[in-house]
């Protein structure tokens, strides 16, 4: 990890087992050398904004 920030985002990657929009959230722990990773899907946020576009023009 070579932010400085406290919590870091990975740009979103396409996951080549699912095909899905995924992006990585990671954050240094306490200890200075550990870190955890969360991988996100964005699909629910991909349904939301095609479910919006279908009403606006």
């Amino acid at each position: 990890m070579e932010s400085d920030d406290e919590i870091t985002f990975v740009e979103p990657y396409v996951d080549m087992q699912t095909g899905e929009v995924m992006m990585t959230v990671t954050d240094m722990l306490a200890d200075g050398e550990s870190v955890i990773a969360l991988d996100v899907s964005l699909k629910p946020i991909q349904e939301i904004i095609e479910k919006i576009s279908m009403y606006t023009d």
